[in-house]
């Protein structure tokens, strides 16, 4: 963040716990006067009405089983368990965003063997942030 100008501290856990009373830390935290946080929900939710403003389908309560090629699209397969009003759905893309899930899925897609075989085995474990500029500086909570 020095190379790139961007004005910041590295904090030590104790000057952490000073600085954010109730959250601790194990070890350093970093504070910077343009860092944010994205409200992952709403951002979510505003991408999926936006999707299906655009004629997207949404389905809940749908949890994925399997996705198999079919003519030129492609077939999904619910769980036994979903909960949803459809257990089979035809659509001629998919797009996959199985975030943590995907380790699960992975086996379930009908995904070329050779690519399915280059994949490094990985597990989920954090969750990373992204620190963002505010686009209007001025209009930033001065917090603390």
């Amino acid at each position: 963040m020095t190379e790139v100008g961007i004005e910041h501290a590295l904090l030590t856990a104790e000057e952490a716990a000073e600085r954010w009373p109730g959250i601790r830390t194990n070890g350093p935290a970093m504070w910077h006067a343009s860092a944010g946080v994205i409200d992952a929900q709403t951002t979510v939710r505003t991408m999926v009405d936006a999707a299906v403003e655009l004629g997207a389908a949404l389905f809940t309560g749908f949890t994925v089983a399997s996705v198999t090629r079919s003519g030129a699209g492609f077939t999904v397969t619910a769980t036994a368990d979903s909960t949803a009003a459809v257990s089979v759905v035809n659509a001629s893309h998919v797009i996959v965003a199985a975030g943590g899930f995907l380790p699960g899925l992975l086996g379930e897609l009908s995904l070329p063997s050779g690519f399915l075989a280059a994949l490094p085995t990985f597990e989920v474990r954090q969750e990373m942030a992204f620190h963002f500029p505010y686009a209007n500086p001025d209009e930033a909570m001065d917090w603390p």
